[in-house]
């Protein structure tokens, strides 16, 4: 997030940015078939229609909790068991309903968002499956689930495929936060204590990834002395540490850059498995 952007100048941004993301996935679901809808994503194991069905379960429920907390009320929690329900019911609907309730979802959970003050947007905290999460968080979860999985969606169909830069911008202070939970630090490659993620493009700047005693955190920030740099842009930054980059091949393609042994950057990629 810009320095002097406020929490409201943030959820407004994210806001806009995952519409778009929803509104995208919306048309490819709208143009494909049962069959179409059957073929494989990039999320493992899961048929472009469970990258759906899950999504749209997601707005949905986002949607519910937003206006929950954003008047007061208690957040409705969802059990494993009420969420798979949820999401079983979901797979059997075409694109063409799919679609559109993604994008209801997603507008009714920006529109709950940004009516909140930035007192509220700061302050409030929402218990979510993922552990607690203030609004402003919970704002930019939302806008970094819908573009991985429409990543999911696109990569199987384009090689090439890579997140919005605006879309992979405003995650980045929120994957920082996270990345206690996205880490497997006991993967850490051997004498790595610190890494300088050089990070390139909107968004980016350095960053320090601290392993000590096999738990993984990250910060603003270059390290007096890393173990390992590497330089990236910042999209594929987002997708390293939701493990959905090829680290070997973008090493080969001159699209990620390391100072230290290759050995070491893609252990360090093993750090990352992606949910």
């Amino acid at each position: 997030m810009a320095e002097n952007s406020t929490a409201r100048d943030h959820v407004r941004a994210a806001g806009r940015a995952a519409r778009a993301e929803a509104a995208a996935l919306a048309a490819d679901w709208r143009a494909r078939d049962a069959a179409a809808l059957d073929a494989p994503s990039a999320c493992t194991e899961w048929a472009v229609r469970d990258v759906a069905a899950h999504l749209t379960d997601g707005a949905e429920r986002a949607a519910v909790v937003a206006r929950a907390a954003v008047e007061g009320a208690p957040v409705p929690q969802y059990s494993r068991e009420e969420r798979d329900q949820r999401m079983h019911a979901l797979r059997s609907l075409p694109g063409e309903e799919l679609a559109a309730r993604l994008e209801r979802g997603t507008s009714d959970t920006y529109e709950a968002l940004e009516a909140a003050d930035e007192t509220a947007l700061r302050d409030t905290v929402v218990p979510l499956a993922a552990g607690p999460h203030t609004l402003q968080q919970f704002a930019t979860q939302r806008l970094v689930e819908t573009s991985l999985h429409a990543w999911d969606v696109r990569a199987p169909r384009d090689p090439a495929a890579a997140l919005p830069p605006d879309s992979a911008a405003l995650a980045v202070d929120f994957l920082l936060w996270r990345v206690p939970r996205q880490a497997k630090g006991d993967r850490a490659p051997a004498r790595m204590a610190t890494c300088l993620w050089q990070l390139e493009g909107p968004g980016g700047g350095p960053a320090t990834l601290t392993v000590r005693d096999g738990q993984a955190t990250a910060a603003r920030g270059a390290p007096p002395a890393p173990d390992l740099t590497l330089t990236l842009p910042v999209e594929a930054w987002v997708r390293l540490v939701w493990g959905r980059l090829d680290l070997a091949r973008a090493l080969d393609a001159g699209t990620v850059r390391t100072a230290g042994p290759r050995e070491q950057a893609l252990a360090l990629g093993r750090m990352f498995p992606g949910h």
